[in-house]
């Protein structure tokens, strides 16, 4: 299985209502929870360059502190370990 990778937006105590202003205009954003932290994520993709090129066009702008994650198997892992294509910088 490939990994799932999806930009990290921002965190909060509890769950925040679909289309929140917190969310600046991004949709669909989705959150997972850990450690009782509900944590906000938008777009997903096996694609790492993919999603690192959503993050610089349409995230980085609104979101300073974003950055990508990425899951297996519905476990969190971490990106630098994922066995994927090596990064393009355009």
């Amino acid at each position: 299985d490939k990994p799932v990778f999806k930009i990290q937006i921002l965190t909060a105590g509890s769950v925040l209502p679909k289309g929140s202003h917190k969310f600046k205009g991004l949709s669909p954003v989705n959150y997972y929870k850990e450690n009782g932290i509900y944590k906000y994520t938008y777009c997903e993709s096996t694609n790492y360059n993919h999603v690192l090129r959503e993050k610089r066009s349409k995230v980085d702008s609104r979101f300073k502190d974003a950055f990508i994650i990425a899951f297996k198997n519905g476990e969190k892992m971490n990106v630098s370990t994922c066995s994927s294509p090596k990064v393009i910088i355009w």
